[in-house]
């Protein structure tokens, strides 16, 4: 016998069965990305499941770049122990900051793996830097993001924790018209899941709406 009340929630349009999330999970497997920021990506997008690490100087506007899109899609991004991530620059890029979680776990280092567990149960992308936790727990953490569909970034050094995809800036130069106006920028994209990729030339202006790419 159903309950009164309980035949509303089982005919709303919210509810999802198993079988309907398994298959949105099979059927939405990678993430949008702006069209010039396709080719530094094995499959031209961001793939659920996935930990990339950005690095090299102009890695935290690399992750912006690859962000934006998702978050002008809807989905949410947060950003874990980044103080000096950049705000203004992360607007810049198009990113909409009522849909941006800042947290701070690093007054309690047993904190980090904690939180971080609870977003990637809830949060498309997490980005993080300098992972604060065991070979093990890093181990578990990864199985639940790939559990989830979560994509994760890592920016700088990521402590021995498991990355699929390695973003790396190799050159950095800023171009100069009365101020600095772009920054060309060589992004070598390297990992266990990169097949003869080779590195990619491109320009990472001031502001979004003008980001550039240029052959090598």
């Amino acid at each position: 016998m159903i309950r009164p009340g309980v035949t509303d929630i089982l005919t709303s349009s919210h509810l999802m069965s198993g079988q309907d999330l398994a298959q949105r999970k099979t059927q939405h497997g990678l993430i949008s990305v702006a069209d010039e920021a396709c080719s530094v990506l094995p499959r031209g997008a961001l793939e659920r499941g996935c930990v990339y690490q950005c690095t090299g100087s102009g890695a935290s506007s690399l992750v912006w770049l690859l962000v934006a899109r998702a978050v002008s899609d809807g989905s949410w991004l947060a950003l874990v122990d980044l103080p000096h991530a950049g705000l203004l620059s992360a607007r810049e890029y198009g990113i909409a900051l009522e849909r941006l979680l800042c947290v701070d776990t690093s007054r309690v280092a047993t904190h980090w793996l904690r939180m971080m567990g609870a977003l990637v149960d809830g949060i498309d992308v997490v980005v993080t830097a300098s992972p604060r936790c065991s070979a093990a727990d890093a181990r578990k953490l990864v199985t639940r993001i790939k559990a989830q569909s979560a994509v994760l970034f890592v920016i700088g050094d990521t402590r021995d924790f498991p990355v699929d995809i390695t973003l790396r800036i190799a050159s950095s130069r800023w171009m100069f018209s009365g101020h600095a106006r772009q920054r060309e920028v060589t992004v070598a994209t390297e990992g266990r899941r990169v097949y003869g990729m080779q590195p990619q030339k491109m320009l990472l202006p001031q502001l979004s709406e003008h980001f550039l790419q240029v052959s090598c």
